[in-house]
């Protein structure tokens, strides 16, 4: 039997932006700007759902709890 947990990582497509650059273009004052348009992936929050078995959620936490290793609690 294999074990598998539903989690929400950043999305793969995206790269947990939300939104993906469509290009340059005009506004009605001749300035340019990038436009953009929500991710179809993630439907524009910037998570996707997957299903990971034990061992890649024991890495998944590893990861996690390796980025916050400097973030500091105040108590008070």
């Amino acid at each position: 039997m294999v074990v598998k947990i539903h989690v929400l990582l950043k999305c793969e497509h995206c790269q947990g932006q939300a939104y993906l650059l469509v290009g340059e273009v005009e506004d009605y004052h001749g300035q340019k700007y990038d436009r953009y348009k929500p991710c179809p992936n993630c439907e524009s929050s910037g998570m996707a759902a997957k299903w990971v078995d034990l061992p890649e959620f024991r890495q998944l936490l590893e990861q996690s709890e390796s980025q916050h290793e400097y973030v500091s609690k105040e108590v008070g």
